[in-house]
């Protein structure tokens, strides 16, 4: 049966989610996403991507922020919705809002819950070099990712994964496990196994551009695959943070988790440099490109 559909979501993996649903024959009703936001130098204002998805296709869309989610009057010309479907959203969804549709509200995590929780599973899962992730569906309620699990799926990471890579690849296996379960949840013939209070491993949060901060003492021992040790002007930076190994492949492995933004970076000559693209095979650790401020990108780094 198709279902009319609230989807909330804000960037390229919501509008995976979005055809996938669509393909299935489900009806999205309406889009609910941030407002435009200003854009490069000129500062134009630019809806996300999601909200231009909608837009070619006649779709409503309602902008929304935090105060706007409390809001109880901004779907009272909707039709009947369904289900309320949540995917790369970044926002806590209300209580109001999670009752209002008939068959309540699900959300797509791109982690094995309870691992990974928070606002940035992807980029943590390549930090702390683990092997395996995957995606989880899980019944929302009004804590952040600790409803109860419909669904799970393993999904692989390769060695070169960088933070979009991995994204994409999780939010393409969340969207084809969604269209699989959507009909069974509705007619309550799922298990849904209850989450734990206390997770695992830390609870992941959004990055600042001072995460992505080394020095250049570590790129310098970095290649020449030695492990480096912490320095206190480096207090700010996610390895010393989570106390990861201060070696050649945790670095390798910060490049690609912080990659686009905020980058690893350093500071050469009194200017900012960042580290665009790295790579740790037989314990050598190279870096293929790099870009100091205000400047192109240029093949490998000038130590």
């Amino acid at each position: 049966m198709g279902m009319n559909i609230l989807l909330a979501g804000t960037p390229s993996t919501t509008v995976l989610v979005a055809e996938a649903l669509v393909r299935a024959r489900h009806t999205i009703s309406t889009v609910l996403c941030p407002f435009p936001k200003p854009v490069g130098r000129k500062k134009m204002l630019t809806p996300c991507v999601v909200e231009g998805w909608a837009q070619k296709r006649s779709i409503p869309v309602i902008n929304v922020d935090k105060e706007g989610l409390q809001n109880k009057t901004m779907l009272n010309d909707l039709p009947a919705i369904d289900v309320l479907i949540v995917a790369d959203f970044g926002y806590l969804i209300p209580a109001w809002l999670l009752r209002f549709p008939k068959y309540g509200a699900l959300n797509i995590h791109p982690s094995l819950l309870p691992r990974w929780r928070g606002a940035a599973p992807v980029p943590f899962t390549i930090l702390f070099g683990d092997r395996e992730t995957g995606v989880s569906i899980i019944e929302m309620n009004e804590k952040f990712d600790m409803g109860g699990i419909v669904a799970q799926e393993k999904v692989s990471i390769e060695d070169r994964d960088t933070t979009p890579i991995l994204l994409d690849r999780c939010f393409t296996a969340g969207a084809k496990l969604l269209v699989k379960i959507l009909e069974p949840f509705a007619k309550g013939s799922l298990k849904i196994l209850l989450q734990v209070a206390l997770s695992p491993t830390p609870t992941t949060r959004k990055f600042t551009k001072d995460d992505g901060f080394v020095s250049l003492v570590v790129l310098q021992k970095a290649r020449e695959g030695k492990d480096f040790p912490r320095f206190p002007e480096e207090n700010v930076s996610l390895l010393y943070e989570y106390a990861l190994p201060h070696t050649p492949q945790f670095l390798d492995n910060m490049v690609r988790a912080l990659y686009p933004w905020p980058g690893v970076w350093t500071i050469k000559n009194e200017k900012r440099v960042k580290v665009i693209s790295t790579s740790f095979e037989r314990d050598v650790f190279i870096v293929f490109s790099s870009q100091q401020e205000g400047e192109k990108t240029l093949q490998g780094f000038d130590y």
